[in-house]
């Protein structure tokens, strides 16, 4: 089973429309900073192309909220790290 990791954006719809045929499921990692537009958006898009979602979320003090506090916003060299 193939897992397409899905965003929301339409770099990660597009690749997940591309492997479409041996796609068994779509990871969405739910980092605390996207708007609930986004999550309905990803749950609906699931829906709608049959795609059966499994959502993560960071470990308690790993969030993107707790990295700023911690090291501060990342800057384009930090991107990777997060």
């Amino acid at each position: 089973m193939k897992i397409g990791l899905f965003s929301g954006g339409k770099e990660s719809l597009s690749a997940c429309h591309f492997m479409q045929d041996e796609l068994g499921a779509v990871l969405y990692c739910n980092t605390g900073v996207g708007l609930q537009e986004n999550i309905d958006y990803v749950k609906d898009t699931c829906q709608l192309y049959g795609w059966k979602l499994y959502t993560v979320f960071p470990k308690k003090g790993e969030g993107f909220e707790d990295f700023v506090n911690k090291f501060g916003f990342p800057h384009r060299a930090q991107h990777r790290a997060i």
